[in-house]
Formats: structure tokens, sequence, C-alpha cells
């Protein structure tokens, strides 16, 4: 399957093909060679529903082009510390 034919497929589908990509991707190369071979539909069949959405959230996404994050990886410790921490106390309540 090449890339247009993937794109179209999922567009006529109604979904989002990077938000596609993402979950096939994530979900091991097994899957990714069904997709290659059967194209979208046949491979994935009606658990498509489950691609909608984005794989990474659009507010974590920040972390994977942060220039900072780069230079810095414990910038991004500590903002995941911090917000485990408030995760953590908002369970608590």
């Amino acid at each position: 399957m090449d890339s247009r034919r993937f794109y179209n497929e999922c567009e006529s589908k109604g979904f989002d093909p990077q938000n596609v990509a993402e979950h096939i991707v994530f979900s091991g190369s097994k899957t990714i060679k069904k997709v290659f071979l059967e194209g979208v539909g046949n491979a994935l069949g009606p658990s498509i529903q489950f691609y909608k959405e984005n794989f990474v959230p659009m507010d974590k996404r920040k972390y994977l082009d942060d220039e900072n994050f780069k230079k810095n990886p414990s910038v991004q410790k500590s903002e995941a510390k911090e917000e485990q921490e408030s995760l953590d106390s908002s369970i608590l309540c």
C-alpha cells in the first residue's frame, strides 16, 4: 500500500491519516505489515473506530518538538514529576 492510497482510504472513512498512522506504528510490526498488504479497512476492520483520536495527546506533543528538552532532558523529567504530583494530589482529594 502506498502512502497516497493509505491517505485516501483514511480520509474516505473520515479519519485523520496522521492519527491512524500513529496507532498502527504503536500497534507493532505485525499490524504495519497487515495494513501494508491488505489496506487500512481490511487490516483494521471495525477496530479503526478506536484510531480516531490522537495516540499522543496534543498537550503532550510539546515534548516531542521542544528544543529545550533535546538540550536538557532533565527539564522534561522535572515537568513530568510536577504533573505526576499534581495528578496524585487530585486523586487523594
